[in-house]
C-alpha cells in the first residue's frame, strides 16, 4: 500500500516480494499450482510480528496481493520464535501456529509449506 507520499510502504513492498517468491516456488514445482486452483478467490492472511501479509489465490493457483479491504478466509498467526523451527522442518512447530477460518485451505497451505522445495 502506498504511504502518504505515494510510494509503497515497507510492508507493501515485502508483501509484493513475498508473493513473487511464493509464486516462483509454486510454478517451479510443477504440481503445486493445480492444488490451489480449487481455492481461487480465497484470501489468506499471515501474521508474523511485526508484519502481516495477505494473498488472494488466482484462477491459475498463483497468489496476488489481497485488496486492503479483503476479508481473510483463513488466517495463520506465526510467532517469530517459530520461524527457525519451521525452517528446519520441525513438524511440532506447526502445532504452535494459531489458525482460524477455512480448515481445508489451511490444510493445503500447511501441505505446501511442508512439501515445496526451495
Amino acid at each position: 500500500m502506498p504511504n502518504s507520499s505515494g510510494t509503497p510502504s515497507r510492508s507493501g513492498m515485502l508483501n509484493q516480494s513475498g508473493a513473487a517468491v511464493i509464486n516462483h516456488l509454486l510454478e517451479q514445482s510443477g504440481w503445486a499450482l493445480p492444488r490451489l486452483v480449487r481455492y481461487h478467490g480465497k484470501t489468506v492472511r499471515f501474521h508474523v510480528a511485526p508484519f502481516s501479509f495477505s494473498y488472494t489465490i488466482q484462477v491459475d493457483g498463483s497468489l496476488a496481493n489481497a485488496a486492503e479491504d479483503a476479508s481473510a478466509d483463513a488466517t495463520c498467526i506465526v510467532p517469530p520464535s517459530l520461524l527457525p523451527r519451521l525452517a528446519l522442518n520441525d513438524e511440532k512447530a506447526y502445532n504452535d501456529i494459531e489458525t482460524s477460518g477455512d480448515s481445508a485451505l489451511l490444510n493445503e497451505i500447511f501441505f505446501l509449506s511442508r512439501n515445496l522445495k526451495w
